[in-house]
């Protein structure tokens, strides 16, 4: 079970974001929000699963939280889906294809004595919520992260990411996997 700490890093999650599009130009807050987010934050079971909603976890609170946070600091800054057709066929394909998941599961499954209840349309409307969540990074990249500068900027924190979290990896290595155990508390 995680501590309050775990849940606390990820409440607070948002407000990390918010300081560093307030610091850093957009590109590079886009870049350091989501990599430390998707390093730093704690996995699973930390989660705040709300009614009708996909699980907020480390791997969507990063995007969801920079997604509102440009917009709220900068607007709209160009087109959010692709330019070609294709493009936007494909993202909306990923992102809509849970509707066929669910349409093709209505049915409950037992397994003995315990069951599991069909998909219906509160699943179709979270999933699909989900993969947009999944989908959000590469959107939001490409309205910030498109010129040449930015691509350095991504290697750059790529390296830096590594170098920094080589560090954790090494004691992983020597004294078993405990970090998660002792900061999070699973």
């Amino acid at each position: 079970m995680p501590n309050p700490f775990a849940f606390l890093m990820l409440a607070i999650w948002p407000l990390v974001t918010v300081a560093l599009f307030r610091r850093l130009p957009a590109s590079r807050a886009l870049i350091a929000a989501l990599l430390a987010g998707y390093l730093f934050l704690p996995e699973s079971p930390a989660v705040f699963d709300l009614p009708l909603a996909p699980p907020l976890n480390k791997h969507n609170i990063p995007a969801l939280s920079a997604f509102v946070v440009s917009l709220w600091l900068y607007g709209k800054q160009g087109p959010f889906l692709p330019q070609s057709l294709v493009g936007k066929v494909l993202v909306l394909t990923f992102i809509l294809s849970p509707m066929l998941t669910v349409a093709t599961n209505g049915e409950p499954v037992f397994y003995g004595n315990i069951g599991l209840p069909g998909l219906g349309p509160k699943d179709a409307i979270a999933l699909a919520l989900q993969q947009f969540l999944l989908m959000l990074p590469f959107l939001m990249a490409r309205q910030h992260l498109a010129g040449g500068g930015a691509q350095k900027d991504i290697l750059m924190a790529l390296m830096i990411g590594g170098l920094v979290y080589s560090i954790p990896m090494l004691i992983e290595t020597r004294l078993s996997p405990q970090l998660n155990n002792w900061i999070y508390g699973y």
